[in-house]
């Protein structure tokens, strides 16, 4: 949509890059912000923040390496890319790797989601996939969860905020991956992009920005 209408009428970029603390860093996010994604990718790759990979597979591998490398914790960091598939694949990918490196551990519960279950424990991160107003939560909004039952979620948004609910009657998913659509706005600590050749300079230059580290896959 804003691709669209940043086409038809125009549109005006911040030219203010306060995101990113190293001076490399707010140009690459400047050379994204005006379309320039070569530039930007080349300057990401003289700072070693890019690897090429033949492969979807190997990008996915290497990209759940690196993430599983990172000193920052759970809820600081995250994996972005574009189609909604890949997102479930690599959410599937590192809550595996947590559960066999025992970060992740206890009694899991069960939610089915348009016909696939989807389990879920005390430590995972999820992504709210609506708004709710009795909550408080907005649409896109990442939290951990802290304590798990069959008819009781507790979760702590990235704000702070603790909230209570039924997971039957609330929309959300895993959050260690997501689109790149559903994190516009957001800073992160440290980014890890999949871009697998279907991206468009708008959603290029949301997922190389959202980051203060960031590490790109390419394949």
């Amino acid at each position: 949509m804003f691709e669209m209408l940043s086409n038809i009428f125009g549109s005006h970029v911040l030219v203010n890059i306060r995101r990113q603390s190293e001076n490399w860093s707010r140009e690459a996010a400047m050379e994204f912000a005006e379309s320039n994604i070569l530039s930007g990718i080349t300057l990401l790759r003289q700072n070693n923040c890019v690897r090429f990979d033949n492969t979807l597979q190997d990008s996915m591998s290497k990209l759940i390496y690196n993430w599983s490398l990172s000193k920052f914790k759970p809820h600081e960091k995250l994996v972005i890319t574009v189609r909604n598939k890949d997102v479930d694949i690599l959410n599937s990918s590192i809550r595996s790797l947590l559960k066999a490196n025992g970060t992740l551990k206890g009694t899991e519960y069960e939610r089915s989601i348009d016909g696939r279950k989807k389990s879920y424990m005390a430590g995972d991160r999820i992504v709210f996939q609506k708004s709710y107003k009795d909550l408080q939560i907005q649409n896109s909004e990442f939290a951990t969860l802290t304590s798990v039952s069959k008819n009781k979620f507790i979760a702590k948004t990235d704000t702070g905020k603790e909230v209570s609910f039924d997971p039957s009657e609330i929309q959300f998913k895993h959050g260690y991956a997501s689109t790149v659509y559903k994190v516009q706005g957001a800073s992160i600590k440290d980014v890890y992009v999949l871009h697998n050749g279907v991206s468009n300079i708008s959603s290029s230059y949301v997922a190389m920005t959202r980051h203060i580290r960031l590490k790109v896959i390419l394949q």
